[in-house]
């Protein structure tokens, strides 16, 4: 089934969206506000999440069953995310109208920003930065919510959709070109052997003690 549903902090922070779930999903699964244990998405609600955790307040709006149609699921979400910002301002965390969520649509107008991508480029190519983000990579998908989150619909075509737009920058496209040629060039096919003996030994090794 799919649930809209409303989050609201201690703080006055709002938040909503969509969650796919099955009923066996619950009672909890994670650590989240619903009974799913599904703490919503996005990097904003996320951060009020870390502060807030059980003291956050839930409310289901609508139930659709596994025959809705998507569009009524779509138009739902964008009614709720509407009503919240009607309500709490400019305290709702909603960055999306909703509907689809990122879809790849929104990735390609993000990627074909000369600003955004520079910016992208420049975090990822500062060793403090990519540290950083490594860490909360790390800590994020440590939590058992969130290594179930991979396996959602849902998510798993908003980090589809993004990838693909990404890959069709070109920029990124002339990169994912000449890695291509490299993997096949000679140079590129004795490296790769190389890690594979190097991993064959640290098994055989690991077996051995």
């Amino acid at each position: 089934m799919t649930i809209i549903y409303l989050f609201v902090s201690p703080s006055g922070r709002a938040y909503a969206g969509r969650h796919t779930c099955q009923h066996e999903g619950w009672p909890r699964r994670g650590s989240g506000a619903l009974p799913s244990g599904y703490r919503g998405s996005g990097k904003l609600w996320a951060n009020v999440t870390r502060r807030h955790g059980p003291a956050i307040r839930w409310i289901i709006l609508r139930r659709f069953g596994p025959d809705a149609a998507r569009a009524d699921i779509d138009a739902a979400e964008r009614r709720a995310i509407r009503l919240a910002r009607v309500m709490w301002g400019e305290r709702c965390v909603n960055v999306l109208e909703g509907g689809e969520g990122s879809t790849r649509a929104d990735a390609l107008r993000m990627w074909s920003c000369p600003e955004f991508a520079e910016k992208v480029r420049a975090a990822h190519a500062d060793p403090k930065s990519k540290a950083k983000m490594g860490a909360a990579a790390k800590a994020y998908w440590s939590e058992p919510e969130a290594r179930a989150r991979r396996s959602e619909p849902e998510f798993r075509a908003k980090i589809s959709a993004a990838t693909k737009a990404c890959a069709q920058t070109p920029e990124r496209a002339a990169q994912l070109a000449a890695a291509l040629a490299y993997r096949w060039s000679p140079e590129g096919r004795a490296k790769v052997a190389a890690k594979r003996a190097r991993n064959k030994a640290l098994r055989a090794m690991e077996e051995q003690q």
